[in-house]
């Protein structure tokens, strides 16, 4: 069984490469919106639900798993 990272909810977000099993080819910057440790929603930063907390990860390149 996998265990949720952290309760609530997380707001990952960036302007590097995203790789995602489909591609993420939005406008960028993109965010991840991340519930009970799980990705929840992937898209443009600009319609990213609101969170608990965020964190900007900058120019990094950011792949699940």
């Amino acid at each position: 069984m996998v265990r949720p990272m952290s309760d609530g909810t997380l707001l990952l977000t960036g302007r590097g490469r995203l790789l995602t099993p489909r591609p993420y080819d939005g406008p960028g910057p993109w965010a991840i919106f991340v519930r009970d440790g799980l990705f929840a929603w992937v898209g443009p930063l600009a319609d990213a639900p609101a969170a608990d907390s965020t964190v900007d990860l900058g120019t990094a390149l950011v792949t699940p798993g």
